[in-house]
């Protein structure tokens, strides 16, 4: 018997879009399906070097903009750089503790603006993310110089009323945050083999909505034959462990990509609740930052196999406990707690027959085509996995986990039965685990 691995879930998708429920952001002014700010008219040219310089330190947040043509932006917006040259601080002040970033931003970048103003130094700064996120970093910025020249004007942004998939994927995810806010969406594709990859430079909190970690793809169509990595359209889909459980997507092998259907946004409210970890105690990034990159994430609310879950005959388990055990291995100590399923005579043995063209199981080609966890029912935490049953009428009559020898186990647990041909699955009542 061989444990499965746990899922980490996060899907990336493509396809066909339904517009499913009406936009929480308000309507955009100007022309239909744009979000758009009036600019200046005649932008003066400045020096290369349009780094403030220093005044008097001290900070007064959320200043009245003075007169003389102070520039205001509106945060959870678009800007650009009307300048050239401008320079990237730590803090919104001239201090010795505002380092200077590099490299400058250059004239006509882009970038959302995340907080202020704060009023410091003489100017009124705002804490900005490039939308190059490869180029530049995260920083505060000066909106306007002393007499009112503007360093940054609001941006135009182009928001299709009713994006199709060519549209919302080739969409940079801060603008499309800014056009679409949490709107829901209907996304039909074609899933693909789970993606690692990370798109910035520290670890963040819940690690599921994170720009870190394995994810899906789910593409228009088979591209080039390898989704996600060729130029085939994909957009970046996570989805939460809860929903990840329900479910269950499988895994699909290279050649066999399975159609579904996705429904979700951006702008999750658990994005809130994201952290970046200090690393040797300094913050990777401002909390707005992280918490930014998170709301960028487009967070799947439920996934379905395309025309439903197949009608499935799963009969729900019946689970006991079987007793415990110690033993020793890998150099520990344990103790493990054995289970039954005691009416192991409703599973047809077709349903743990050996699935070549489903995914393997680790290094395994004999993978099952029915897996079996078990979970802690307090938390819904997966324990151990099984993905080599070939025999209900012995291979469920031996499921355990393990915890090190003297720790408590969960006060109670439950199993999953996973049948990946159908994408149906089914659970047991919990049952109580007493301690050795």
């Amino acid at each position: 018997m061989r444990p499965t691995l746990s899922s980490r879930a996060a899907l990336a998708v493509t396809i066909s879009i339904f517009v499913a429920a009406c936009s929480s952001v308000p309507s955009p002014t100007g022309s239909p399906g744009s979000m758009t700010t009036a600019s200046p008219a005649a932008l003066p040219s400045l020096a290369n070097d349009a780094s403030p310089t220093a005044s008097a330190p001290g900070t007064t947040a959320n200043p009245t903009p003075a007169s003389g043509g102070a520039i205001a932006l509106a945060t959870d917006s678009i800007a650009k750089v009307v300048t050239d040259g401008l320079r990237l601080r730590t803090q919104p002040r001239v201090a010795a503790d505002s380092e200077k970033l590099e490299p400058l931003l250059r004239r006509g970048e882009q970038v959302y603006v995340v907080d202020g103003p704060t009023r410091a130094s003489g100017f009124d700064w705002y804490l900005v993310r490039p939308l190059r996120l490869s180029t530049y970093p995260p920083g505060w910025v000066a909106a306007a110089d002393h007499d009112g020249t503007p360093w940054l004007a609001q941006a135009t942004v182009d928001c299709p009323a009713n994006p199709d998939l060519g549209q919302l994927v080739r969409m940079e995810r801060h603008v499309a945050l800014v056009c679409y806010g949490h709107r829901e969406f209907r996304l039909e594709g074609l899933l693909t083999q789970p993606i690692a990859s990370c798109g910035v430079g520290f670890d963040v909190q819940p690690e599921w909505i994170g720009d870190c970690g394995a994810t899906h793809d789910l593409a228009v169509n088979e591209g080039h034959g390898n989704p996600g990595y060729d130029d085939t359209p994909v957009l970046d889909i996570h989805l939460s462990p809860e929903v990840d459980r329900q479910a269950r997507i499988p895994d699909q092998t290279d050649g066999k990509l399975l159609r579904a259907v996705v429904v979700g946004a951006f702008d999750n409210p658990a994005a809130r609740s994201c952290r970046a970890p200090p690393e040797d105690g300094v913050e990777p990034a401002p909390r707005p930052v992280v918490v930014l990159g998170c709301r960028i994430s487009f967070v799947g609310t439920s996934a379905e196999p395309v025309g439903g879950r197949a009608s499935s005959s799963l009969a729900k388990p019946v689970l006991a406990a079987a007793g415990t055990r110690d033993y020793s291995a890998n150099g520990g100590d344990w103790t493990g707690y054995e289970f039954s399923v005691v009416n192991w005579y409703q599973f047809p043995k077709e349903l743990f027959a050996s699935a070549a063209d489903l995914p393997a199981c680790g290094a395994s080609k004999a993978a099952s085509r029915t897996w079996v966890e078990i979970w802690d029912a307090e938390y819904d935490a997966r324990l151990y996995g099984f993905c080599g049953l070939h025999d209900p009428a012995t291979d469920l009559d031996g499921l355990w986990f393990a915890v090190p020898r003297g720790e408590a186990p969960p006060a109670s647990v439950y199993v999953t039965f996973i049948d990946r041909l159908t994408w149906s699955w089914t659970r047991s009542d919990p049952v109580k685990v007493t301690p050795r």
